[in-house]
């Protein structure tokens, strides 16, 4: 069997093109369609991120001013404390005297006297002295060198001149001796 085809060529040639069109517009319909999709992906990813962005901003600015609360709250407590130490020294100076004349005494033996005291504060706890005395005896003046050393109180004991002179009570050792005190804690 033969088969004739009796429709003109430009017509089948016609109709070829018109299939192409509908194929090349479905195609481009699809690509329009395709292009939209990840259009509206990007442009819905970056709708989130934006919120996400103004989110962490906000939580941005509201960490911001804890963090200045609570550096203010520190410089605060910085200054009390300073302000602590001080009325802390204050209190630790105002009885350095005290524990420095019971410290004397207890360490002064019965065989010197004390004719002149000069004390200048190095700090709170601890002052530089100087001592003008009197001793019967050479003994004395040891005994009283060797329990100033051994006190815990004194340190740097340093005896300076030492001259001999008369009185009513025979010879006696006129002395200096400087040292520094320490307040015990």
């Amino acid at each position: 069997m033969i088969k004739i085809n009796l429709i003109p060529s430009e017509i089948l040639l016609r109709q070829k093109q018109q299939y192409r069109m509908v194929q090349g517009a479905a195609l481009g319909g699809l690509v329009v369609l395709l292009v939209m999709g990840v259009s509206f992906l990007h442009y819905h990813k970056a709708s989130k991120l934006e919120s996400r962005l103004k989110a962490g901003e906000a939580e941005l600015v509201r960490l911001q001013e804890i963090v200045a609360k609570v550096q203010a709250l520190e410089a605060q407590g910085a200054s009390v404390r300073a302000r602590l130490n001080v009325i802390i020294d204050l209190l630790k100076g105002r009885l350095l005297s005290t524990y420095f004349l019971q410290g004397i005494l207890k360490s002064l033996p019965n065989g010197i006297w004390l004719m002149n005291l000069t004390s200048n504060a190095v700090s709170p706890s601890s002052s530089k002295i100087q001592f003008n005395a009197v001793a019967r005896s050479s003994e004395d003046l040891a005994d009283w060198i060797r329990t100033l050393e051994n006190s815990g109180e004194f340190s740097e004991v340093e005896l300076g001149p030492v001259t001999v002179s008369e009185s009513v009570t025979g010879k006696v050792l006129n002395f200096t001796i400087s040292s520094i005190y320490q307040m015990k804690q």
